[in-house]
């Protein structure tokens, strides 16, 4: 991502020229996903709500057995739990939401000042549909995909403060936002945006 070139201008986004050969497929089908050695793991799972995502990066590939975040009882109404996006003259950058009925957890995607892409998570409650509300957001620190799990470390970087309305993928009404993060690694950074519009990017989840 190249901080020197404004979004509306031209297009700020750069290949990674390490990546020759990147892919993801999802199959739902339930049967399949359930007999999958994947999904048979011992992890405690909801089996006949599982697919599985197959993955491969350069010469590395896997197939992981998912579910969905949200279970159906847990479900807000309204739900505005998608991909939320600040319209095109903004791109490369984004939040994922999940609306749980007792629950709001944000994902934002962002750049750092090398213009590396990062992420932050957030979760808390007390979300209201049309009324501010600020998230304190961190930087996870964990493991790499073919590692070893082990428990993941957070580091406050930052807040997001949400005015939602709905989800109907309109710019002007659906909502705004503010955003102040930074990064706390080496290349360091900030992120901010100032009650700018957010739209939905996709029909909600």
């Amino acid at each position: 991502y190249l901080h020197d070139i404004g979004p509306g201008d031209d297009f700020p986004l750069i290949n990674d020229p390490n990546l020759t050969d990147g892919r993801l497929s999802i199959d739902f089908n339930v049967a399949t996903a359930a007999a999958h050695p994947s999904c048979q793991d011992g992890t405690n799972r909801v089996m006949t709500h599982v697919a599985l995502a197959r993955w491969k990066i350069n010469n590395v590939e896997q197939t992981w057995c998912i579910e969905p975040q949200v279970a159906e009882r847990s479900k807000a109404n309204p739900d505005l739990g998608t991909a939320w996006y600040a319209g095109a003259q903004d791109t490369g950058w984004g939040l994922s939401l999940v609306h749980l009925k007792d629950q709001f957890i944000s994902y934002l995607f962002y750049y750092d000042a090398d213009g590396i892409g990062r992420w932050a998570q957030g979760q808390d409650t007390g979300f209201v549909v049309g009324e501010d509300y600020e998230m304190t957001m961190y930087n996870p620190e964990g493991y790499g995909r073919l590692n070893t799990p082990e428990a993941v470390q957070f580091e406050q970087a930052g807040s997001i403060t949400f005015n939602l309305k709905h989800a109907i993928q309109d710019l002007d009404t659906d909502g705004q936002v503010t955003i102040d993060m930074g990064y706390t690694g080496t290349a360091g950074g900030d992120w901010l945006r100032q009650n700018i519009p957010l739209s939905a990017l996709y029909k909600k989840h």
